[in-house]
């Protein structure tokens, strides 16, 4: 029987052969990962960058579309071809489209970003920007953005006083209409709130079952936004109904305080209560003071009182100075049809500079609008500004007569702004840094219309304010800004701008 005699050194081998193999395997799988997750994080690090420039291309877009408002502002008209001012651009139609290859980036990677404007000229133009990164090999990573502007609006709140807004009292009522709409087609909107309410009034009839409301509410709304923009500020409602929402910038609603018989929310809110979801916290808004408008000419004196100039336009208004207050003694001024006047009441803080008791101190007749800019008081009285510039000489929307407060004084004594008595007065009140005062007068009902900003806002006694609704939609001579933002995943979402985004 023979004894088979195995070497050592042969088994030792073959376990080396075997651990080589399995480190080899390991080391090619582990290059494998290595290469793979460096592929990917390249890939995302281009794609990154291809979204970059593809933002890059978004900017000189709205560049170019906020230049036209900037030629609208400054008097000059839009021009199109000096708003669009760079190298870059080209048309097709209405349409401007530009390309930019010349975008610098690190690194070896080519980079080029198309851009276009759809809707131009529009209250909502739409802006497509394409960034390609080229990559070796033949290969691109590219990323397709769609930005949807629109036009921002100073006056999207009824009511904002940045350190307060107060209801004194049990009747005050805030609720809205928006003066831009035609219901009937007819052409006639429905300038005055009152137009609005008697039509609810006409087709519904009157009903107690709404708090102080219409029961069925077509052309009344109960949507009126009231804010305060200060940390410590707070909203007292007291005893007043607000029809609408209420927004502080504190960390807590109980900055905001609602009495017994006083209500936040919508139509048919009980009272005592703030309607769910009707009151907000952490409200922001940047709200900066009214500049006069530039170059100003000599002042004139004595005031006029009649402005007649029917070749101007709203959005070339003529200017005038002047350099002492108006009174009823003044007057009556009339801003006569079809004119538009900017008026500079160059008197300093605390002086007066409308003291307006009586009816028709100044008077707008029909398709006039009436721009004031002043640092002094201002007080107004029943029907101490008329604005008949609605159609056949009823009363007009609120941005027919803009009340400017540019005092730059931030304690007391504030610049004060106060609309006192009976009667009627459709306006927009931007004074940031004026004490705001609404107080109606006897048994008589003080309807105010607009919207108004200050420091601190008082309403009390019978005064009703109703907001309009139309001042939200954005100022034509407001510079547009993002409302949405998305990126094109796919090439159906591309397909519509295909045309002039590919080379």
């Amino acid at each position: 029987m023979k004894t088979s005699l195995r070497s050592p050194r042969g088994s030792a081998l073959i376990v080396a052969m075997l651990f080589t193999l399995i480190l080899a395997a390991l080391i090619g799988t582990y290059y494998s990962l290595s290469l793979n997750s460096y592929r990917l994080t390249t890939r995302a690090f281009h794609a990154t960058s291809a979204m970059n420039v593809a933002e890059l291309g978004v900017e000189e877009a709205m560049w170019s579309v906020n230049n036209v408002v900037d030629q609208l502002n400054s008097g000059t008209g839009a021009d199109y071809s000096k708003a669009y001012s760079s190298k870059y651009w080209s048309w097709d139609g209405s349409t401007p489209f530009a390309t930019m290859t010349d975008v610098a980036l690190g690194g070896t990677a080519g980079t080029s970003v198309r851009v276009m404007v759809a809707n131009q000229g529009s209250s909502k133009p739409i802006i497509v920007s394409r960034g390609v990164i080229d990559l070796p090999g033949n290969t691109s990573v590219e990323k397709w953005v769609e930005v949807t502007l629109s036009r921002s609006s100073r006056y999207k709140n009824g009511l904002l006083g940045r350190d307060g807004i107060d209801f004194d009292g049990k009747n005050p009522v805030c609720d809205s209409w928006d003066s831009s709409v035609d219901p009937s087609g007819s052409g006639k909107a429905y300038s005055s709130y009152q137009d609005a309410y008697n039509a609810d009034l006409a087709k519904f009839g009157e009903s107690k079952t709404s708090k102080d409301g219409l029961a069925d509410h077509q052309y009344v709304h109960d949507k009126c936004p009231i804010a305060t923009t200060s940390i410590t500020a707070q909203i007292t409602v007291d005893g007043a109904t607000v029809f609408g929402s209420a927004s502080v910038a504190a960390d807590s609603t109980s900055a905001v305080n609602v009495g017994p018989q006083g209500a936040i929310g919508p139509y048919g809110t009980a009272d005592g209560e703030q309607f769910p979801g009707s009151v907000s916290t952490d409200y922001k808004d940047n709200i900066d003071l009214p500049v006069t408008p530039t170059p100003l000419p000599a002042a004139t004196n004595p005031v006029p009182t009649t402005f007649d100039n029917t070749s101007t336009t709203a959005d070339s208004p003529q200017i005038v100075v002047i350099n002492s207050g108006i009174s009823n003694s003044t007057g009556p001024i009339t801003v006569k049809k079809n004119t538009h006047i900017v008026l500079v009441i160059a008197v300093s803080d605390n002086k007066t500079a409308l003291n307006l008791t009586k009816n028709s101190g100044i008077i707008l007749e029909e398709g006039a609008s009436l721009d004031i800019y002043t640092a002094g008081d201002v007080s107004i009285a029943g029907l101490g500004i008329a604005n008949n510039s609605g159609a056949t000489g009823t009363l007009g929307s609120p941005s027919s007569l803009r009340i400017f407060g540019t005092s730059t004084k931030t304690s007391n004594p504030w610049q004060n702004i106060s609309v006192s008595g009976n009667g009627s007065l459709s306006a927009v009140v931007d004074a940031p840094n004026a004490l705001v005062t609404m107080s109606g007068g006897g048994s008589g009902t003080q309807d105010v219309l607009g919207a108004y900003i200050g420091r601190k806002i008082n309403i009390a006694g019978n005064s009703r304010f109703h907001y309009d609704e139309a001042l939200a939609k954005g100022d034509p001579k407001s510079p547009y800004s993002v409302q949405l933002w998305r990126e094109l995943l796919t090439a159906a979402d591309r397909a519509t701008y295909t045309k002039y985004l590919t080379p």
